[in-house]
C-alpha cells in the first residue's frame, strides 16, 4: 500500500529508520525538519544517517532544528488547537496508535506487524509514581 505524502514532515525522532520514512512521506520539492535532541540523549551521542540521493532526485529541503526548548509550550498549545478542529484531529489520529501502557510496550510489539509501526507512532503511556 502506498503512502500518502506530504509537503512536509518534522522528525522528532531523528533516528536513521524516522529520517527514512519521513523523507518518504514528502512530496518532491517538499521540506523535512529534523529537530535536534541531542541534549536530550545518553552517552555516547549518536550519529544519524541520510539518504542524500533520495533527498537530492526529490529535491527535498532539509531544516534543523537546534534547541526547541523554549517553543516546546507554543508547540503543544497549536497541537491542542489542531485537535480541537475535527478535520485536522482526523489527520493526526492516522498517524498515532491507541494508547499503549509502558509495562505492556514489549508484549504489544511482538505481535504488531511491522507495516503497522512504519504507519503510525506507538504512543506509550507512564504513570509516575
Amino acid at each position: 500500500m502506498p503512502l500518502d505524502q506530504f509537503d512536509g514532515c518534522i522528525d522528532l525522532c531523528a533516528s536513521e529508520q524516522s529520517a527514512d520514512l519521513a523523507t518518504k512521506l514528502i512530496e518532491p520539492t517538499g521540506t523535512l525538519i529534523i529537530v535536534n535532541r541531542a541534549r536530550y540523549d545518553l552517552e555516547p551521542q549518536s550519529t544519524m544517517a541520510l539518504d542524500v540521493n533520495a533527498i537530492v532526485v526529490r529535491e527535498l529541503k532539509v531544516e534543523t532544528v537546534a534547541e526547541c526548548g523554549d517553543q516546546m509550550e507554543a508547540a503543544l498549545a497549536y497541537l491542542v488547537t489542531q485537535c480541537q478542529d475535527t478535520a485536522a484531529l482526523a489527520e493526526i489520529q492516522r498517524f498515532v496508535s491507541s494508547c499503549v501502557a509502558l509495562a505492556n510496550v514489549h508484549e504489544v510489539l511482538e505481535v504488531t506487524p511491522t507495516a503497522q509501526l512504519e504507519a503510525a507512532y506507538l504512543q506509550v503511556t507512564c504513570d509516575l509514581i
